[in-house]
């Protein structure tokens, strides 16, 4: 398999180099696969156009390199954003095999709701493209049900959707941690934790209201980990409202970060009443239940409110208001250590019993398979080049 993405670090903006006189470089996975890294425009911050820059050099780039890796079974693209689709869609005509066309987000909706595509051009443009890379799509999968729904919106037949949510992987397992004891520092408090993006769409100054109507609790802090466009916003309003209780990490490796959920009393998201949250379902909240730890979710009606309920694993508060928030917090640390634990252990349970990642794993390999047997509608847009590996090509979010 190769793996094509970009060597820009999207929550801090760093980059990779790139091997020398080359647009990417190559680095042999010892599982067996092969990951390009290729060159994006790394400074995006700040601006929408910016931000058009950093997909759209992913994007040429991709279909460049990947016209040139030997011919796959398949090609699978991995959004968002959107953009990555292009690429997928080029090279899978190109060597005539199956598209597959996985949906992390809907783009332009997801765009428009956290107030970054404002232009009605361009949405109207963007949905043109949606429009037209799930026609081709030979198969397409979303990962919420409000995914699903907005693909199927398009007029796209249903038997083309499938619903593989974000999920669990095999070596979330609090036990192999034991021996790790990250957050150490904050050992006598109690820890209210958030890991993830740091984006405007995150909506952690509500996290930070919360913080604030609990700055006179010694004994409670919120600790974030993760980075993204709106950190240096969210540092600054902490340092001038001298909130002692709030304290920043950075990013950290995945298994780091799962070490420190481990360790954690609570952990936290946040999401605005915009409408486009009810589809949201993210990673952070399958992390935080795989630890074992209770959830706080401070959003609205929707796919994070039905999860909480179905799994008991924790709660839920009005979106947009940190002070219930901080009350909904105080009451939980007050809860007996016991009644906590088994609230960690009921989401824990139902998360890998209905979102264990190797059961998605065989589901969307059991798609590509079908695919793959019979020859996908479509696929023979261009005759096949170069030689046949019974591989596929992922292009990947930069």
């Amino acid at each position: 398999m190769e793996l094509l993405t970009g060597n820009v670090n999207y929550k801090t903006g760093q980059s990779l180099p790139c091997a020398p006189g080359r647009s990417y470089s190559i680095e042999d996975h010892p599982e067996g696969f092969r990951i390009r890294r290729l060159w994006c425009y790394s400074r995006f911050r700040g601006s929408f156009r910016k931000r058009l820059l950093f997909f759209g050099s992913f994007a040429a780039n991709a279909a460049m390199v990947g016209s040139f890796v030997r011919r796959p079974d398949l090609v699978f693209a991995s959004s968002t954003p959107l953009t990555v689709g292009v690429p997928g869609r080029l090279l899978a005509s190109r060597f005539g095999v199956p598209f597959v066309f996985e949906l992390r987000d809907l783009w332009p909706e997801a765009a428009v709701a956290a107030g970054v595509m404002r232009s009605k051009a361009w949405e109207a443009r963007t949905r043109r493209l949606a429009a037209s890379l799930y026609r081709r799509a030979d198969h397409l999968i979303a990962v919420t049900e409000g995914i699903r729904d907005g693909i199927l919106s398009y007029g796209t037949p249903a038997e083309k959707v499938t619903l593989v949510p974000n999920g669990v992987d095999h070596w979330m397992e609090p036990e192999r941690f034991a021996d790790q004891i990250p957050l150490r520092e904050f050992s006598d408090k109690f820890v209210c934790l958030y890991v993830g993006a740091h984006g405007i769409w995150n909506d952690l100054g509500t996290l930070l209201s919360a913080a604030e109507a609990m700055r006179d609790d010694p004994d409670v802090v919120f600790v974030f980990i993760g980075d993204g466009d709106h950190r240096p916003v969210l540092k600054e309003r902490a340092r001038k409202a001298a909130l002692k209780n709030v304290h920043f990490l950075g990013a950290l490796p995945k298994q780091e970060a799962f070490a420190a959920v481990c360790r954690a009393d609570l952990g936290l998201i946040a999401a605005s009443a915009h409408e486009h949250n009810r589809q949201t379902l993210p990673n952070k909240i399958f992390d935080y239940m795989a630890a074992s730890i209770p959830v706080a979710v401070a959003a609205g009606e929707g796919e994070m409110a039905e999860l909480l309920r179905r799994s008991g694993g924790g709660w839920l508060t009005p979106p947009g208001d940190g002070p219930a928030l901080a009350a909904q917090i105080d009451r939980i640390r007050k809860l007996p250590d016991a009644e906590r634990a088994s609230v960690g252990a009921r989401g824990r349970a139902y998360v890998r019993e209905h979102f264990w990642r190797p059961r998605q794993a065989a589901q969307v390999l059991e798609i590509f398979e079908g695919l793959v047997g019979r020859g996908a509608e479509g696929s023979k847009e261009s005759e096949p080049r170069g030689r046949s590996s019974r591989e596929g090509v992922r292009a990947h979010t930069p």
